[in-house]
């Protein structure tokens, strides 16, 4: 896995100007041991190093699951400063989840982003119709009157996201999901759609019931 600065990331995506699309590429779901009784108290960690980026990515994600009743226990509330092994331990971590009376434990890391360049080749048209060829002005006018745009290069950017749901009593992974952000415009509107198409696949698998 590679790490990654969310700063930059945060920077490529303001300045991104192509339409957003994302889609989930890849999902499991341990249906056998899907608990009968739907989960109620969430605890929301976005494995990120940069505070910012992690309170902004549990604050779009906390707000989804709300809406559809749960109640949400953020990461980034508990451990303001830092999120590390090296300033919590999973024992730390499994504990502090167990106090809070979390049944279900919801993760979120960037997997990778990928840059593809692609050169757009330039045109030339007429900015009027076709011209006279009868003598060598009609047909100097025609040529001399075409316009050209040249190519230009367009940088596309592609962000896997893994989501992880974890059953807290018998610590077992649930349900994930891989999904892609081709061309996010920004930051806001990407999480903002991410959050709804996350939880919109979790209740079509029978992860989270209302």
């Amino acid at each position: 896995m590679k790490s990654l600065s969310f700063l930059s990331i945060l920077t490529a995506l303001i300045i991104s100007a192509c339409s957003p699309s994302q889609d989930i590429v890849a999902s499991y779901v341990d249906r056998p041991n899907l608990p009968k009784e739907p989960y109620k108290k969430v605890f929301v960690m976005a494995l990120l190093q940069d505070n910012i980026a992690r309170g902004q990515i549990e604050n779009k994600i906390s707000a989804q699951l709300v809406k559809r009743g749960k109640t949400v226990v953020k990461s980034s509330e508990l451990f303001p400063v830092k999120l590390s092994k090296t300033e919590v331990s999973n024992e730390q971590l499994i504990q502090v989840i167990k106090d809070q009376g979390c049944d279900m434990v919801f993760t979120v890391a960037l997997l990778d982003v990928k840059t593809t360049q692609s050169y757009q080749p330039g045109t030339t048209y007429a900015p009027y119709g076709y011209g006279a060829y009868g003598s060598y002005y009609g047909y100097y006018g025609y040529y001399a009157g075409y316009t050209s745009s040249p190519g230009y290069y367009v940088t596309d950017r592609s962000y896997y996201v893994e989501t992880n749901f974890y059953d807290v009593k018998s610590d077992k992974l649930i349900c994930s999901i891989q999904s892609v952000a081709y061309n996010p415009s920004n930051f806001d509107s990407w999480f903002v759609d991410y959050s709804r198409l996350l939880v919109y696949q979790l209740k079509k698998e029978g992860v989270i019931k209302e």
